[in-house]
């Protein structure tokens, strides 16, 4: 599964007249950067497009429609952003939507320029609560504070829980009205996810361990922590009481 950035893209800025050159930034570098990649992805696309496939159809996208359909029964006049690692992923939410609930959904990702993304988050702002805004982690960079957004939705577990801090910044702004809702979808009986939510676990303690001894006040020395901690440390998979901040982890099989 391709990721929303590649480092041998050409330094090359976008201008007016050619919409497919991208900012040199990697935040701003383009997933499909030639035309294999383009046939690939449009290929992919026909594919869980067509009528008769089920491709999208699994446990993650199931409980992904069940946990929109109560969400915007509940909270009909607040807005949602759903986030993921994957495209692909990505590409199978919006079918799902598309075909099930009448949802024509907004995207802002790697395969967007810096003009198309801008012109999406201002048509997002505009737009009806029910329409959702699907964001690939990387590419909600440097820029995109989104008050208007009340319900996170986050697809999968990351192996970076700093990267899934950043992502929920983007919506903890000053000003905003109600409670931010912050769901993650996390299978329980999936090797692969408690895997990664096990390494996550463990490397947020790490980084707490290490930086914590640097919070000190000024005319206090720093206290040089220990490696020997870091080294021996095991951890279990992650658990919401212990989050910095109000998350769900919803459930589900595999």
């Amino acid at each position: 599964m391709r990721t929303e950035s590649c480092f041998d893209a050409p330094e090359r800025r976008w201008d007016e007249d050619d919409e497919d050159i991208y900012l040199d930034d990697d935040e701003y570098l383009p997933v499909i950067i030639d035309s294999v990649d383009a046939d690939a992805r449009a290929n992919w696309l026909s594919r869980i497009h067509e009528p008769e496939s089920d491709i999208w159809r699994s446990a993650r996208t199931q409980n992904f429609l069940e946990l929109y359909d109560w969400l915007r029964a509940t909270y009909p006049d607040e807005s949602m952003i759903v986030f993921s690692q994957y495209l692909k992923l990505l590409d199978l939410v919006a079918v799902g939507l598309q075909q099930t609930r009448g949802v024509d959904e907004l995207r802002f990702d790697g395969t967007l320029n810096y003009k198309a993304r801008e012109a999406v988050r201002a048509e997002f702002l505009r737009a009806s609560p029910a329409v959702p805004m699907l964001i690939t982690g990387s590419s909600g960079g440097t820029g995109l504070e989104l008050q208007k957004v009340y319900i996170v939705i986050q697809t999968e577990v990351w192996w970076n829980g700093s990267a899934e801090a950043q992502a929920y910044c983007k919506v903890l702004r000053p000003g905003q009205k109600f409670a931010v809702k912050i769901f993650r979808l996390m299978a329980y009986n999936s090797e692969i996810d408690s895997h990664i939510a096990k390494t996550q676990d463990g490397k947020t303690k790490n980084i707490d361990y290490l930086t914590g001894k640097l919070i000190r006040r000024h005319d206090v020395a720093p206290e040089i922590p220990e490696l020997a901690p870091v080294l021996r440390y095991s951890g279990k998979v992650y658990s919401p009481s212990g989050a910095r901040f109000p998350f769900t982890d919803m459930e589900m099989e595999e």
